[in-house]
Order: C-alpha cells, then structure tokens, then sequence
C-alpha cells in the first residue's frame, strides 16, 4: 500500500511538473506541437491513474478525500483533452478550405487503430471466460469507449460548421458551439452520464482559444502573475464547489460548475505554457501515444479484473508496468501497416 502512495502522492505529480525551464523569448502561440503532446501525456495519465484508484478506493478508507482528488483527475484528464483536441483542430483546419481528406486522415489515424485495439481486447474476454458472442464483437469493436464516440461527433460538427461557415472564423466558432447543442440535448434526456454533454463542450472551447489566440496571448503576458491568480482561484472557487456538491450528494445542477472550472484550468495551462518549457520525456511520449494508452490500458484492466486472484494494488502495478512496452508493440505495428500502405 506505502507503494501506491508514494506513485500518486510524489512519482506521479513530479514527472509532470520537472523537469522544466524558463521559456526564453516571446511565444506566438499558447501551445506548440510538444506541449501539446505533453499535455496529451499529462491527460492520459490522469486517466489511467483515476481508473486504477477506482479499483482500490474500498481498501484506504482513511484517504477517502484524497483519494478521490485523483479520481476528479480522470474527469479533469478527458475535459483537457478535448479542450487540446479542438485548439489542435482549428489551428490545423480552420483556415483551410474543406476537403474529404480530412476525413481519411481521421478514421484511418484514429478511428481504424481504435477499433482493431477493441476487436482484440474484446476476442482476448471472450476468451477468458469461453463464451463469444457476434454482436457483442461489432458493438465493442465499433462503440465501446466513450470517449471515442464522442470525439468522432466532435469531428462531424467540426467538419459541418467548416463547410457552412464558408472560411468565415466567427460563423465556425458559433456553428461549432450551436451544433453541440443537439448531441447535448440528446444525451441528457436520454440520461447519459455527465460526461457525454460535459466533454462536448471543450472541443469548441479549445477552437475559441485558438482564433483569439493573439489577443489572449497579448492579454496574458501583460498581466502574467494577476492571470495565474484569477484562473488559479476561480478553478478553486468552481471545482470546489462542485466536488463539495458530489461528496454532500447534492451534485444535480452543478455540471455548470465542472465546465467553468475545465475552463480556467485550460486557460491556467496554457498561461503556464507561455512563460515555462515543461520538457518531461515521459509526458511527451505519452502525449504522442495517447489513443494507444487510453484504450490499452482499459484493456489490460479489463482482463486483470477476470483474474480472480489478483487483488486491486496487483491490478494497479500490473497495468502499469504492461500498458508501456503494449502501446510501444501496438504502435510501431500499426505504424509499419501505414507505411507499407502507403508505401
């Protein structure tokens, strides 16, 4: 158990922050290519650490409360990730004219490697417990991960307003936010979890970011240190009012809160990111691999929680150590069937 919690309460948080550096210079934009990829790795890891506490909550009941600070983490991870998501797609895409290549690039780079990684997880189940059923094959090949889902509507609204909007940057920031009205409205009255309408809404968030980002920019490093203060307490101020909502069950409503606060951690990651060079190997490379971890890593746990005989600490160290050296395998196959495709 000391184990645990020396990897969440010191590992885990120092190979996010160091190492860094002062950024010499002025910054033209909030994130370039590497920060965004270390903060997909920071994302990433959030997630797989608040799924791994999940599994051993019930045993460290004197760490309740903070134990559950990581597992908002995970909730935190996926909000970040859209957020990076949509401010990589508008500096990528919104000001280029709408191509069908668009769309190659999207399924054959993220949604193909997604549903091959869950034909194989769901073949290994079946497995394990000797029963194979067809449908249950095409639904968790095709729909499993949620996150997955929701990020290929993101896509089509991103693609939809890109089409409309006509070149126009107003008219495909105001499409974007208008058109995630309706999966919203669908999700909540057919009474998804939370986070199917919450994490809807940082993908537009992260394109507003990105077509105000000379003014922002500007802004913030005129008012650097005051920035830090006001994001850093309004995120304490809305975060803790919802997490205090959750802990007294008295969480309906309160999703308003959960965006505010992903909101002005965005805004508080990216202040960071003009003035720090955060250069950790680790989060970058995870960054780079993120899709592979975050459906791996479910996998692997996946399988361990088949296994009768191992306990939760078994399970956390185990997928751990395995998600590394099978994202590595997975990925360097997948990247050798793209080349000899293409090729």
């Amino acid at each position: 158990m000391a184990g645990i919690y020396l990897f969440c309460f010191l590992v885990f948080p120092l190979s996010i922050i160091f190492p860094n550096r002062r950024r010499l210079g002025r910054k033209d934009v909030f994130l370039e290519k590497r920060d965004e990829n270390i903060i997909k790795g920071m994302a990433s890891l959030f997630v797989i650490i608040s799924h791994l506490i999940l599994g051993i909550q019930r045993e460290t009941e004197g760490l309740n409360a903070v134990i559950s600070a990581f597992i908002i983490l995970g909730q935190v991870g996926v909000l970040i990730f859209f957020f990076i998501s949509g401010y990589g797609m508008y500096k990528g895409y919104g000001q280029k004219k709408p191509k069908l290549n668009f769309w190659y690039k999207r399924l054959f780079h993220m949604y193909l490697p997604c549903v091959i990684i869950q034909f194989i997880f769901c073949l290994i189940k079946m497995l394990q417990v000797e029963q194979f059923h067809f449908q249950r094959i095409l639904f968790e090949s095709f729909f499993y991960a949620w996150f997955i889902d929701v990020i290929l509507i993101q896509y089509l609204i991103f693609y939809l307003s890109w089409l409309l909007s006509k070149g126009k940057q107003n008219i495909l920031i105001l499409f974007s936010f208008l058109f995630n009205i309706i999966p919203a409205f669908i999700f909540y009255v057919l009474k998804f979890e939370a986070r199917w309408y919450n994490a809807l809404w940082f993908f537009p968030i992260g394109m507003l970011v990105a077509w105000k980002e000379e003014k922002l920019i500007d802004f913030i490093y005129r008012k650097w240190a005051r920035c830090i203060v006001v994001f850093s307490s309004l995120l304490l101020i809305m975060g803790g009012g919802r997490t205090c909502s959750v802990w007294f069950g008295k969480a309906a409503y309160t999703d308003v809160l959960k965006v505010m606060a992903g909101v002005f951690l965005c805004l508080l990651i990216c202040t960071f990111f003009l003035k720090l060079d955060f250069t950790s190997r680790i989060m970058e490379y995870m960054g780079r691999r993120s899709l592979f971890f975050y459906l791996i890593h479910l996998g692997i746990m996946e399988i361990l929680d088949g296994m009768k005989s191992l306990n939760s600490i078994e399970i956390f160290y185990i997928v751990l150590l395995l998600s590394f050296p099978v994202v590595e395998v997975a990925f360097q196959l997948y990247q050798l069937f793209v080349k000899n495709r293409n090729g």
